[in-house]
C-alpha cells in the first residue's frame, strides 16, 4: 500500500494434561473416526514427520487448529471450514509466495496487476481493493495495515516462505472473533519454532530472479528458544510487456520495457522463555510499475512503490489452574508507504504519495473449561495514535492533499463451545466493536454440528461480519457506511475409507453497503460510494482427498459460484467455475517427490464490461528428500508448464481492461542444513 494467543494456548494444552483430557473426552470435540478437511497438526507442520509416512487414518488422531476460535481444537470441531497447509506441502508444491499457496486452494483465486497480488474468495474480489476484506495474520497477529486495510499476499508479504511452519485458512466471515476485515476469510501464517535448525536457501529463476534466505532456530537452554529468519529477493521482471490499448507510436507501440523490477528484504525474529514470547519483523519491498496506472506516463522509468512494514508483539501466558488460561498480548506496528508516479503535465513531473500509520494495542483472552463447555472471552484495544497521508508534486513542489489524525477502537468478544449428548456440538459467539470515529458493530455467530455414527458429519453455520471503511476510503469520501455480510453455510463430510474422504458445502452470502470507486468526470477525481445494490453470492463446493501411505497424496475440488448484483462494477472479477487439483507422490524409490497442481478459472467480467478469458494452469515441482541427502534439499519448479497466455481483470485505475501474466518460468532451489 497484526496469535501468539493461539500458539500459547496450544502450548498450554500440551503441558496441561487435565485440560486436554477434558476436551478429548467430549465426543463432539474429537470422535474416533471423524473427517479429514485437509489439515494437519502442529507436530506434522513443524516438519518432524513426513506426510508420506502416514495414511489418512493416521492423521485423524493428530489434527489440531488454532485460528477459528483463538484456542486449540480438533479440526473436525471447528465451527467453520478450515484447511491447513504444512511446510512440507509448501516446499514440495513449489509455492513461492502466499499468493501461490492460496491460488491452489478450494474457494480461493488470485489476481496480479504487476504491482500487488489480490485474493478472491467464493466469487468476490473487486479489482484493486488491496485485500481489505480478508484478514491476514502472522502467529495470530493482524498484519493488514491500518490505513488502506491492505492484506499482503505476494512478494510484499513480510515473511520468508522458509520461515513458515503452516498456514491455517478459515473460509467465510469471522468477525465474531476477529472484528473488522474478517469479512470473507482469515489466513493465519504460523512460523517455525522449536526445531533447532540452521538453513541457507538459494533460489534462481527466469527474469534474472534470485533470492537468498537464512533460517536459524536454536534452543538457548531448556527454557529459552530463539528463531531468526533473513531473506533478500531480486527480480528484473519481464523486460517486454505489451498492452494493445497503448499500441501507438507515441506510447512505444504499446510495449513497456525494463520497468518490472521487484526487490524485497525481510527480517523476522522470535524469542520464547517458558510462558513469555516476543516476536518482531521488518520488511521492505520496492516494485516498479509497468502498467501506466493512474494515468502515468507510459514506458517511463521511475514509477514505483515502496512498502515498509515493522511489527512487534509480546505475549504472556498465565495458567490460573488446570482449567483456566489467560493470555495477554501487547503489540506495536508501523506501516510506511511511498509511491512515485511519473506524469507529463508537461513538463515531466514526479507526483509522490506518502502514508504512515503507527499503532499500539493490547489483547487479553481467557480460555476456560467447565464440564463440556469450552469458554473463550476477551477484550482488545487498538490505537492508531498517528496517521498521516500526503500527495504532492516533487519539483516544483505543489501539495494536493494532506490528512493527519488518530483513531482507536475497543472490543469485547465471547464464545461458548459445548457438547449436547453424544452427537451434537454447538458454538455460540459474538463480538462488539466500538470505534472512536465510527458506529458500534455487533457480530454474532452460531454453529451447529451433528456427528453421525457412520463416519460422517453435518455443520450448519450462520454468522454476520463487517468491515468499517478504511482511512483511505474515508479520505476519498467521508460519508460512508460499514460493509456487512450475512452468511449461511451447510457442510457435509464423509470418511469414505481409511485413505479417503469427501466434503461438500453449500453457502449463501449477502453483502450490503459494499464500498466501490468510480471516476467522477465533473469533479475530475475518483470518489467512493456505498453500493445501493447488495451482492448475493451463492454456490457449492466439492472436495475429495486421498492419502495412501508411502504412495500418494491427492486433493481435487470444484466450486460453482453465482455472484449477482444490479451494480455490475461490484461483481467484476468473479469466476463462476473453480477447479483445483493437487498431487504429491514419491518417485525414484523415495529419493525425490513430485508435486503437481492445476487450476482452472472460468471467464471473469472486467470493470469495463468485457471479459477476461478462462484459463487452465499447471505447475510442477520435483524435490529431493532426506533419503537423497540429509543436508541438501534440491528442487526444480516449472510454472505455467504449457506456456498459457492469460490475463487478470484490471481495476478502474488502469487504461487496460486486463493485465497479462507471466508465461512458462523455471526456478531452481538449493536448501542446505548446517
Amino acid at each position: 500500500m497484526a496469535f501468539c494467543i493461539s500458539r500459547a494456548t496450544r502450548d498450554l494444552c500440551h503441558k496441561n494434561d487435565k485440560l486436554k483430557n477434558i476436551e478429548l473426552k467430549s465426543t463432539a470435540l474429537i470422535f474416533t473416526k471423524s473427517l479429514f478437511i485437509g489439515g494437519l497438526s502442529a507436530s506434522v507442520a513443524a516438519g518432524d514427520t513426513d506426510l508420506f509416512s502416514m495414511s489418512l487414518e493416521d492423521l485423524l488422531n493428530i489434527q489440531v487448529v488454532t485460528t477459528p476460535s483463538m484456542y486449540e481444537q480438533s479440526i473436525q470441531s471447528t465451527p467453520v471450514s478450515t484447511t491447513i497447509i504444512t511446510a512440507q506441502q509448501i516446499n514440495e508444491q513449489g509455492y513461492r509466495t502466499l499468493s501461490d499457496l492460496l491460488a491452489a486452494q478450494r474457494s480461493f483465486y488470485v489476481a496480479y496487476d504487476r504491482n500487488y497480488s489480490y485474493v478472491g474468495v467464493r466469487g468476490y474480489a473487486r479489482p484493486g481493493d488491496f485485500n481489505s476484506r480478508v484478514l491476514i495474520m502472522i502467529n495470530g497477529q493482524r498484519i493488514n495495515d491500518n490505513y488502506y486495510d491492505s492484506g499482503f499476499i505476494g512478494r510484499e508479504f513480510p515473511l520468508s516462505m522458509q520461515a513458515i511452519e503452516r498456514v491455517e485458512i478459515v473460509r467465510g466471515p469471522n468477525s465474531s472473533v476477529y472484528g473488522s476485515n474478517a469479512l470473507l476469510a482469515v489466513v493465519n501464517v504460523v512460523t517455525r519454532n522449536n526445531d533447532n535448525t540452521k538453513e541457507v536457501r538459494l533460489t534462481a529463476g527466469r527474469f534474472n530472479t534470485y533470492s537468498t534466505e537464512a533460517f536459524i532456530s536454536k534452543a538457548l537452554d531448556s527454557e529459552q528458544q530463539l528463531t531468526v529468519s533473513l531473506s533478500t529477493y531480486h527480480s528484473d521482471g519481464d523486460d517486454f510487456v505489451y498492452y494493445p490499448e497503448f499500441d501507438s507510436p507515441s506510447t512505444n507501440n504499446g510495449v513497456y520495457q525494463n520497468n518490472d523490477g521487484d526487490f524485497a528484504n525481510k527480517l523476522f525474529l522470535k524469542y520464547t522463555q517458558r510462558a513469555f514470547s516476543f516476536s518482531a519483523f521488518y520488511s521492505k519491498r520496492i516494485k516498479d510499475i509497468p502498467t501506466a496506472s493512474y494515468g502515468t506516463l507510459f514506458n517511463a522509468q521511475g514509477t514505483e512503490v515502496k512498502d515498509i512494514k515493522i511489527h512487534w508483539d509480546a505475549t504472556l501466558l498465565h495458567d490460573f489452574n488446570n482449567d483456566i488460561a489467560m493470555t495477554w498480548t501487547f503489540y506495536g506496528d508501523r506501516y510506511d508507504y511511498s509511491g512515485d508516479y511519473v506524469y507529463d503535465y508537461p513538463p515531466v513531473t514526479i507526483n509522490r504519495e506518502n502514508t504512515r500509520v503507527d499503532t499500539l494495542g493490547a489483547k487479553g483472552v481467557i480460555s476456560h473449561q467447565i464440564n463440556s463447555h469450552h469458554l473463550m472471552y476477551g477484550v482488545e484495544h487498538r490505537r492508531d495514535h498517528s496517521f498521516q497521508y500526503e500527495n504532492f508534486d516533487v519539483e516544483p513542489y505543489f501539495l494536493y492533499e494532506q490528512n493527519r489524525g488518530s483513531q482507536h477502537f475497543s472490543a469485547l468478544f465471547f464464545q461458548d463451545e459445548f457438547a449436547s449428548g453424544n452427537h451434537w456440538l454447538w458454538t455460540l459467539g459474538a463480538r462488539l466493536d466500538k470505534y472512536s470515529n465510527f458506529d458500534t458493530s455487533f457480530n454474532p455467530r452460531l454453529s451447529v454440528q451433528y456427528n453421525t455414527t457412520d463416519d460422517s458429519s453435518w455443520k450448519l453455520l450462520a454468522t454476520r461480519a463487517f468491515r468499517i471503511p478504511s482511512l483511505s476510503d474515508r479520505s476519498v469520501t467521508g460519508d460512508l457506511n460499514a460493509e456487512t455480510v450475512k452468511s449461511v453455510e451447510l457442510v457435509y463430510e464423509k470418511l469414505l475409507t481409511k485413505n479417503s474422504n469427501l466434503m461438500t458445502t453449500v453457502f449463501y452470502n449477502q453483502i450490503d453497503n459494499l464500498i466501490s470507486f468510480r471516476f467522477d468526470e465533473d469533479l475530475g477525481e475518483t470518489t467512493a460510494f456505498n453500493s445501493k445494490s447488495n451482492v448475493n453470492s451463492r454456490g457449492f463446493e466439492l472436495e475429495y482427498r486421498y492419502q495412501m501411505k508411502n504412495q500418494l497424496i491427492l486433493s481435487a475440488s470444484y466450486g460453482y459460484i453465482s455472484a449477482q448484483s444490479n451494480n455490475e462494477l461490484v461483481t467484476a472479477n468473479s469466476p463462476q467455475h473453480l477447479l483445483k487439483s493437487n498431487v504429491l507422490m514419491p518417485v525414484f524409490d523415495g529419493f525425490w517427490n513430485i508435486g503437481l497442481n492445476a487450476q482452472y478459472l472460468s471467464e471473469r467480467k472486467t470493470v469495463f464490461g468485457d471479459w477476461a478469458k478462462a484459463y487452465f494452469l499447471t505447475n510442477m515441482t520435483i524435490s529431493s528428500t532426506d533419503d537423497f541427502s540429509e543436508k541438501w534439499q534440491l528442487s526444480a519448479s516449472l510454472y505455467n508448464i504449457f506456456d498459457k497466455q492469460y490475463a487478470d481483470p484490471a481495476s478502474i485505475n488502469h487504461t487496460q481492461t486486463t493485465i497479462p501474466q507471466d508465461g512458462r518460468s523455471l526456478y531452481l532451489q538449493a536448501n542446505y542444513r548446517l
